[in-house]
């Protein structure tokens, strides 16, 4: 009795707790927003992270970050120790955004992510190896929204690859190779980066051949 009384008890505190964190994060979104749009990237970007719950309101907080800081890596100068950092965030951001957000909505984070994720990777932002897992995710999941999405094969394809290229040359790079999802096989192009989506899946199955992938 003692514990059910107990329980009662402390339940509208609870409640109340858990109000008082979603309105925290609530006026920080708002807050956040109203930033992006007066073009305080850096104050967005200096900030500590927001939320990382399966929440929508930590979801479009993360998306916001996420913008702030590709946006300062596109002001840094190329390879530069600043641009790293900031794709670095980038990607730390858009990676919770997508896993946050309801499966409806996460297009948008997964194309970011993909797109943050690859600049990551040719800029040698943070862990090759964690960069490129996030571009394969990316791939992954917008592959999974529409099948033979062909902005996802980009990204997939390009993941594949370096995986594949971090392996010594030879035989050791095939199961890397293999791991390219079933709907790229056709080397869908896409069309916002037409001659790249060429040369990465012409380079694909050139490493098949050189590797003599069964």
């Amino acid at each position: 009795m003692k514990l059910a009384w107990l329980a009662a008890a402390c339940l509208p505190l609870m409640l109340l707790a858990g109000c008082a964190t979603l309105d925290g994060a609530t006026a920080r979104l708002e807050a956040d927003k109203a930033l992006l749009q007066a073009g305080g990237f850096a104050e967005l970007a200096a900030q500590p992270a927001p939320c990382e719950r399966a929440e929508l309101v930590c979801g479009q907080a993360q998306e916001i970050r996420g913008e702030a800081c590709r946006a300062m890596a596109a002001q840094a100068e190329p390879f530069s120790a600043a641009r790293r950092a900031h794709l670095e965030c980038a990607v730390l951001a858009y990676g919770v955004a997508a896993r946050a957000l309801p499966v409806a909505a996460r297009g948008q984070a997964l194309r970011n992510l993909g797109a943050a994720a690859n600049d990551a990777v040719t800029e040698g932002a943070g862990d090759p190896a964690r960069q490129v897992a996030a571009e394969l995710a990316a791939g992954n999941g917008l592959l999974a929204l529409r099948p033979g999405d062909a902005e996802g094969c980009y990204y997939a394809g390009s993941a594949v690859l370096a995986q594949a290229l971090m392996q010594p040359e030879g035989p050791g790079r095939c199961p890397a190779l293999r791991t390219l999802p079933a709907a790229c096989a056709g080397a869908p192009v896409w069309a916002t980066r037409a001659e790249q989506s060429r040369l990465l899946f012409r380079q694909i199955a050139e490493q098949k051949q050189r590797s003599q992938c069964p």
